[in-house]
């Protein structure tokens, strides 16, 4: 959902991550919004 009337501001998060073998892991992150905590859910594939 987007609030009516506000503008929209995007956002890029960059970060390094190691993991300990190849495959698919499942990441989640979180973050305050609006002043409500929302979480995210990534799959990432690890190459080696």
């Amino acid at each position: 959902m987007h609030p009516v009337g506000q503008q929209l501001r995007q956002c890029k998060v960059t970060l390094d991550a190691e993991f300990p073998t190849a495959g698919s892991y499942r990441v989640f992150v979180q973050f305050r919004a609006g002043g409500h905590v929302h979480t995210a859910a990534f799959t990432v594939i690890a190459k080696h």
